[in-house]
């Protein structure tokens, strides 16, 4: 099934803050019947996000 909505996150050095960004995505989803899709994209950050973006995948 093709997702309904998709949100595009560019994220550079966001790495703490990509779990709340995803789970209160999902919630909105969730309450609202959509049928969405995140996509995160790491803009050549130097901290752990592109590590972060993987483990959320």
């Amino acid at each position: 099934m093709a997702p309904e909505l998709s949100v595009l996150v560019p994220c550079f050095n966001e790495e703490g803050n990509l779990p709340e960004l995803v789970e209160r995505t999902e919630r909105i989803f969730d309450r609202r019947g959509i049928a969405g899709e995140i996509i995160l994209v790491d803009d050549g950050s130097q901290d752990g996000t592109g590590a972060e973006i993987d483990a959320l995948a």
